[in-house]
Formats: structure tokens, sequence, C-alpha cells
């Protein structure tokens, strides 16, 4: 990092991504910092998916094989507990979600056990100034495998959908994930200096049974490098301070929005 790049704005793909959902919402997580952080449940059990993937990636890694399931699961416990502290759940909703984590997290077990996922990054943290725009880039990748592959897990309460033409899942655009994995592509080949050849999205989804679904995307040069201009407009609207409220938005609601009663007033 220069002495120049040490004064610009440091961004994440999910500042961006929030403010693309509500800018209003954005000021108020970001800005006025109005909202506190509570416990999510639901957030926890996410969390846990990904303490998984993390400690199975690391172990494959350094000792060149998976651990036992019991071992993980000893580990997934410990850091389960540890959270609960300032809950407020029901101690039957949280008996509830702890069963629900660990059958996602043994339909992940068995996952990585057949995928042939080899990692080199794990929870890597990268960071780029991009030259010629007054901003930065940080953001931190789940996985980025030896030949360069960009994996990101996420936890999904349904599955990703299927295009009708070719009956194969796809990344759903709308959810802006598109953007995250094409910033994760900026990232490891600008700060990383790593050859990109594509990436995945790791779905592990909370359906009755619950699966895992991968879906590939694919590293489109011109896309990627069009991404940065998107940013610069959304950067550019932060800095002005435009944070209208975006009603017609499809979590603005009382349900999926903590910023709604005082946005709205209601």
């Amino acid at each position: 990092m220069s002495i120049q790049d040490a004064d610009k704005d440091l961004m994440s793909i999910s500042r961006f991504l929030s403010y693309m959902r509500c800018p209003a919402l954005y000021k108020a997580v970001y800005i006025d910092k109005s909202l506190p952080r509570t416990f999510n449940i639901h957030a926890h059990v996410g969390s846990t998916v990904h303490l998984a993937h993390e400690l199975l990636c690391k172990h494959l890694r350094d000792f060149d094989e998976i651990p036992p399931l019991a071992d993980l699961q000893d580990e997934i416990k410990k850091y389960w507990d540890s959270k609960l502290s300032n809950s407020t759940e029901l101690l039957e909703n949280l008996l509830m979600q702890e069963k629900l984590a660990n059958r996602l997290i043994e339909t992940y077990f068995k996952f990585f056990q057949t995928a042939d996922i080899k990692p080199r990054f794990i929870e890597k943290h990268a960071v780029w100034y991009p030259p010629g725009y007054d901003f930065g880039i940080q953001g931190y990748i789940d996985r980025i495998d030896e030949d360069g592959h960009v994996c990101d897990l996420k936890t999904s309460g349904k599955s990703p959908p299927k295009s009708r033409a070719t009956g194969k899942y796809y990344v759903p655009r709308s959810m802006g994930y598109d953007l995250q994995m094409d910033t994760y592509f900026l990232l490891a080949r600008e700060a990383l200096n790593i050859d990109v050849p594509g990436g995945s999205f790791e779905y592990v989804v909370k359906t009755k049974t619950p699966k895992v679904v991968r879906v590939n995307y694919d590293v489109d040069d011109l896309h990627v490098n069009s991404t940065l201009d998107l940013m610069a407009n959304l950067h550019n609207a932060i800095s002005k301070g435009n944070f209208p409220p975006n009603r017609l938005g499809p979590f603005c609601s009382p349900q999926s929005c903590a910023n709604w009663h005082p946005c709205t007033g209601l």
C-alpha cells in the first residue's frame, strides 16, 4: 500500500452489496452505527458450518488427510456453546437449531470426502487498491485451491435456481453473488497474483434432507473488470451522502430489515 492509498476508503464487497440492497440501511449500519449487534441463531448456524469447512480444509492441507467426523464435531460443539451467552432464544429453538447445524455439517463432511478438494488458502484476506480509483477493496475468500480455483461457501434455506434450458444450477445474480465472485477473482488475481481458472459457490442447503449443491462460475475478464466501474459508481454515491430508502426492495419489511421501524417510523 502506498502513502497515497492510505487516505482512500477501504471497501468490502459486503459494504457494496449492503448499499445496493438499501442505501438507508447502509447508512444505519456503517455510518450512524445505530443498529446494535444482536445474536442471530440462523447466522450462528451458518457460521458453524463455515467453521466446519475451515477446519476440514486446514486439516487436509496441513496433514494431507480428512479428520474423523467425531473430532470435527467436538470442535464445533465448543464453538457452538461459546457463542450462546448473549442469546435470548428459547432453549427448545436452540436445541432444534443445533440439531440442524449438526445435520448440515454431516452432509458437508460427506461431500468434502468425495469432492477432491485441494485447499491452498483458507479464509484468505486480500486487499487491493485499483490504480486510478479512489477506494480500495478487501475481502475474505473462503477457499482458494491449489489450481487457483476460488470457492465461497453459503448456507441457504433453499437450493439455487435451475435453468429451464439446461437443467443446471446457476448463480442468482439478483442476490449480487456474481458481483461477489467477480470481486474475489479480482482480489485473487491482483492482490495475490494467482491465475484463476474459475470459481464455485458451495451451497449447504437446509432442506428436510440437507444437501450440498456446487454451482460453477466461469471467469469473464470483461465482466470482472467492469465490476470496478460499478463499484466506482456506488462509492461515488456513498461519498456524496446519497442514502435514500429502497422501499421497493425485496428486503424492505420488518421481518427482513432491522432498520425498518426507525426508518419508516411505523
